[in-house]
């Protein structure tokens, strides 16, 4: 009797672990991999551009695999004239169903996340944000991050859609050092 409750047991215990293995969406490793060059901690120059002006800034990014290796988890802190400091953090990983990368920047000018969808343009990889109002704009924009390995550095750029043309608003290059070096 002990044997068939013990049997039982056993399969009842399989047959669980089987179905929340396929509950689970499949780990988009491969895809992942493609941006890989963001891991790491640096720190760099950024130059800001806002009506006309531009001013320089410095920033502290700190980039690593996060929620058992399903995003990759980005910690921005930058010093912008006239801010302070600013913090942010952005969250990436790779949806199968969307064949994108989708990505969430959350900082303390905001309670609500913005949303970037994107995809690997040649070696770089290309976010762009759903419309969203700013302060201060007349009408609803969007923004476009780009993020391309440059030898040892990371080039990040974001630009805003303004009148139908995207226009550069945030620029900076950072050396990143892979965690652990």
């Amino acid at each position: 009797m002990r044997r068939i409750v013990l049997v039982s047991l056993i399969l009842a215990l399989g047959i669980a672990v089987r179905a929340q293995d396929e509950m689970m969406e499949p780990m988009p490793t491969k895809e992942l991999e493609k941006i890989n060059f963001l891991l790491g901690h640096g720190k760099g120059d950024m130059t800001l551009y806002w009506m006309g002006q531009e001013s320089k800034a410095k920033t502290e990014t700190v980039c690593e695999m996060g929620l058992g290796g399903r995003f990759v988890v980005m910690k921005n802190t930058m010093d912008m004239p006239g801010m302070g400091k600013v913090e942010g953090l952005f969250m990436i990983t790779y949806n199968a169903k969307e064949k994108a990368f989708l990505g969430w920047w959350y900082d303390q000018m905001a309670s609500d996340a913005l949303k970037f969808k994107g995809n690997m343009e040649g070696n770089k990889l290309v976010m762009t944000s759903d419309l969203f109002e700013m302060p201060g704009m007349p009408a609803q924009t969007k923004m476009r991050s780009t993020y391309e390995p440059q030898g040892k550095n990371v080039l990040f750029t974001l630009d805003m859609e303004a009148n139908g043309k995207w226009q550069p608003m945030m620029k900076c290059s950072y050396e990143n050092t892979p965690k652990g070096k």
